[in-house]
């Protein structure tokens, strides 16, 4: 277990990371992102292999290319949108919207107002944590 003084530590790290974060533009930000993703996925071989199985499994007529390129890809993205989601919960919703293309869930907007309830059905792949702050999450 951690001790409180590691887990402080820990913090400090991770909020000295996110101030760097934002002082690079955006799409520097998803470069640099994109560069630990390949990073990763050359270095963590246990997680490369998962990936590729899994693709296998979803989509068993892809080549071996094709199957090392998208978990690649994967992989890049993921921790490219993970480096841009730190970023983009500290902008006001006005400047990071611009980053995001919230088309397909205005053209609900008059169904989803008009719902009693709704179910928010979302990929894990990208800054989900903004659904809450789009004008129909408001």
């Amino acid at each position: 277990m951690f001790s409180r003084p590691a887990d402080y530590l820990v913090y400090l790290v991770f909020r000295l990371i996110a101030w760097i974060l934002l002082q690079l533009p955006l799409p520097w930000t998803f470069r640099l992102g994109q560069a630990f993703g390949l990073f990763g996925y050359v270095a963590l071989a246990k997680y490369r292999k998962l990936a590729s199985a899994n693709l296998q499994i979803a989509f068993p007529e892809w080549t071996k290319k094709q199957l090392r390129k998208n978990g690649r890809d994967h992989f890049q993205t993921v921790t490219a949108n993970l480096l841009c989601s730190f970023v983009l919960m500290q902008k006001p919703w006005d400047e990071a919207s611009s980053y995001i293309d919230i088309s397909a869930l205005l053209a609900q907007a008059s169904k989803i107002k008009a719902a009693s309830g709704v179910i928010w059905v979302i990929n894990h792949i990208g800054n989900w944590e903004h659904g809450s702050r789009t004008p129909c999450g408001r």
